[in-house]
């Protein structure tokens, strides 16, 4: 998920990059949309559109708690199956 917001963000398509953050990886929007708000400051565009201020006032939060527990419990899996792996072994040796 990070190489594809990655190569957004290299393409400068902030919008897709934040929409795609929304969805997939949360934890990556509060360091895309100010990317995104200063893009379109950049260009001069006149407004912002109701996308980045809803995107921000929105439940960003829980939406990050959730992925980050769920990313939190995807690297435990692996240490729990290890130490379970060397426990089996340690039966056998």
């Amino acid at each position: 998920m990070d190489s594809c917001i990655d190569i957004l963000v290299a393409a400068k398509r902030m919008a897709e990059a934040a929409i795609f953050a929304r969805a997939y990886a949360p934890s990556r929007l509060p360091e895309l949309l100010p990317k995104w708000s200063a893009m379109l400051k950049e260009q001069n565009f006149p407004f912002q559109p109701d996308d980045i201020t809803q995107m921000q006032a929105e439940s960003v939060r829980s939406e990050m708690a959730k992925e980050l527990e769920l990313r939190k419990q995807l690297y435990e899996q692996p240490k729990e199956a290890a130490s379970k792996i060397a426990q089996v072994k340690q039966m056998f040796d």
